[in-house]
């Protein structure tokens, strides 16, 4: 999308699917729906990309956990439990 706000020329249409139009909305959607699971899943998340250590186990499972909830849930979906 944004090499297209370039207007490269021959590009005649573009078809967008599942891609976040703004990324500042995606960021701003995705905490808020983190801010809805259990405190420890965001306080895991964002001591982790503060301190650039987002290849932990503890940030994965806690975003596994927020990714299994909001982004590709089952269902029914289990209820989230600290032993997630």
């Amino acid at each position: 999308m944004a090499y297209l706000l370039t207007k490269p020329q021959g590009v005649a249409s573009l078809i967008v699917s599942g891609g976040p139009a703004s990324f500042i909305q995606f960021t701003a959607e995705s905490y808020r729906l983190l801010d809805l699971m259990p405190p420890e899943f965001g306080a895991t998340v964002r001591r982790h990309e503060a301190e650039g250590t987002c290849d932990h186990p503890d940030y994965l499972a806690a975003t596994n956990a927020f990714c299994e909830r909001y982004v590709l849930p089952r269902h029914p979906q289990p209820p989230l439990s600290k032993s997630r």
